[in-house]
């Protein structure tokens, strides 16, 4: 199931300037465990606290959005924690 995004300021930013024809490279995919509290996601500009990088595995671009996919795989993980953020 595709994930909606929610841009932080900076994402909002880089996905104009996509669509304005600069190239956007994705690199990797992250998951982390930060929680939000009182604080607004949209001045981020990075996880509050990564746990996993997922390298990317494929692209597909339909029209002015990008499906990323990665698999993840937990054999790695040493602590347990809730998936959050990506």
């Amino acid at each position: 199931m595709p994930i909606q995004p929610r841009f932080t300021n900076a994402g909002k930013e880089l996905h104009l300037r996509a669509l304005g024809g600069e190239e956007l490279l994705f690199t990797k995919i992250q998951i982390g465990c930060g929680e939000l509290g009182a604080t607004s996601y949209k001045t981020f500009n990075s996880l509050l606290e990564p746990k996993v990088t997922v390298p990317i595995s494929s692209i597909k671009i339909d029209g002015d959005c990008a499906a990323i996919r990665g698999y993840f795989d937990n054999r790695k993980v040493t602590e347990g924690f809730y998936y959050r953020e990506i």
